[in-house]
């Protein structure tokens, strides 16, 4: 199919491929499925003036949005209800806008430029907006070297089943979300969070890059692997109205400030590695348990470690201060 086109229900194929070149507005919710023929949709597509679902399965077969080079945004235009995309081989994603809807990617991904998923948005000009928002779910692998934005609103929870980043992705921003689970190993540049209401949880090793280092606004925080920063200053900022927990070293080249004032559990270490004249500060403000043996160590960086609220067991704690 080329031009523009309008999506009325679904479209299926047995192992054939599936051609739609120009932008497509849905007129009813949408099935695209090739039961493992290849997909090739080259423009944009948007959910009508009523937000419907839009589900795209390649299976086993290749999937293109856009042209291989520009990627076609989805809900650009009329944001759609919800998404879901499969396709084993793997696929460049694009920008996906929903009214509320959720947004479920089951592929191996890749940032072919900077990415922005947003579920907040209104259906049309006579709604409101939907500050609720809705999930994002990665259910496999994300990689590539530019900046990811998600947006799931004050409702929404954001899951990642596998790695992020096989090289560093960009900056990773948390515009808002419910819970956040990065269930595997995350390398990134930077991670930011501007607001969250249940839990912000990194399972696995956080590896950060850039100057940018781990900055987090929300409620709860839990670090269950290892965290490094690798560029000299880089900050790891935690501003929590919950409980924080860190059962997990901190092998920094920058500062931790832990600035909110909810409290924090913690076992095992931080340890900063910064040159003499960079801030290595290790800073506590709200009152802390040691669930384990906890080791602060400001190496020969210029910082200091100051706690300014109660410390309790049953851990014990090793304190050294340049």
């Amino acid at each position: 199919v080329e031009g523009a086109s309008i999506l009325m229900g679904a479209i299926y194929t047995s192992n054939e491929p599936i051609t739609m070149q120009g932008p497509m507005n849905l007129s009813k919710n949408a099935v695209v499925s090739s039961l493992g023929g290849a997909i090739d949709l080259t423009g944009t597509i948007d959910g009508g003036f009523e937000a419907y679902n839009l589900t795209i399965d390649a299976g086993s077969g290749t999937l293109v949005l856009g042209d291989g080079v520009l990627v076609g945004n989805l809900g650009s235009i009329s944001p759609l209800g919800n998404v879901d995309i499969l396709a084993t081989s793997g696929i460049l994603l694009p920008n996906i806008y929903t009214a509320g809807g959720s947004i479920t990617i089951r592929s191996m991904s890749n940032l072919g430029f900077d990415i922005a998923f947003t579920t907040t948005l209104a259906k049309n000009l006579s709604s409101p907006d939907n500050p609720n928002g809705a999930d994002i779910s990665f259910l496999s692998s994300v990689d590539g070297t530019y900046n990811l934005s998600l947006q799931a609103g004050l409702l929404g929870n954001i899951l990642c089943t596998s790695s992020v980043g096989d090289a560093p992705l960009g900056i990773i921003t948390i515009q808002n979300a419910n819970n956040v689970d990065f269930e595997q190993d995350v390398l990134a540049e930077g991670i930011l969070q501007l607001a969250g209401q249940g839990t912000t949880t990194f399972a696995g090793a956080t590896t950060i890059t850039d100057l940018t280092g781990i900055q987090l606004t929300g409620n709860q925080f839990a670090f269950f692997g290892d965290v490094v920063t690798e560029t000299i200053g880089a900050p790891i900022i935690l501003n929590n109205s919950g409980l924080v927990t860190i059962d997990s070293d901190f092998d920094l080249k920058g500062s931790f400030a832990q600035i909110g004032v909810g409290p924090v559990s913690i076992g095992g270490s931080i340890m900063m590695s910064a040159p003499t004249n960079v801030n290595s500060s290790i800073v506590f403000k709200g009152p802390l348990t040691l669930i384990d043996h906890a080791s602060w160590n400001t190496s020969s960086g210029s910082g200091k470690v100051i706690v300014a609220n109660t410390v309790d067991g049953p851990g014990s704690l090793f304190v050294s201060a340049g």
